[in-house]
């Protein structure tokens, strides 16, 4: 779904990720906002170290 505000596209999308799994490493036109609707969920940095677990209802 697309939708403007302003002067700026937002592109929103759903995703599952099933427990244990990975994106693997994904790439981004612009800024990346996500919401976990079910947590926790972890994310590691480039060099494969944990850099956060963000917990269900938080905007990491």
């Amino acid at each position: 779904m697309l939708r403007a505000i302003g002067d700026k596209d937002y592109v929103l999308r759903g995703i599952t990720i099933p427990s244990a799994q990975a994106t693997g490493w994904p790439y981004h036109d612009g800024t990346l906002y996500a919401y976990v609707k079910r947590g926790p969920s972890s994310h590691f940095d480039a060099t494969c170290a944990s850099d956060g677990v963000h917990e269900k209802g938080t905007f990491p």
